[in-house]
């Protein structure tokens, strides 16, 4: 098995991987970055976050901390 195999392998292991090929998430990337005006990339990290129904989410990313819904909370280390 090649490295990146391994490391695929592992991060699959401990982690909920979001992949970007439909078009929900696409979307609802989309519409964050326009409504909360942030970045594309950090909108759809947030939107993988929602589509796991993720209810408490720590970042170090501030472009974050501008969304509010009832049930989701957001903190930034």
């Amino acid at each position: 098995m090649e490295t990146t195999d391994l490391l695929i392998d592992a991060i699959i292991s401990i982690c909920k991987v979001v992949w970007l090929d439909e078009k929900g998430i696409l979307f609802m990337g989309a519409r964050l970055s326009q409504s909360l005006k942030i970045p594309a990339v950090d909108a759809l990290i947030l939107a993988g976050f929602l589509m796991l129904n993720a209810g408490t989410i720590y970042t170090t990313d501030s472009h974050l901390e501008g969304f509010k819904k009832k049930g989701v909370k957001i903190f930034t280390l």
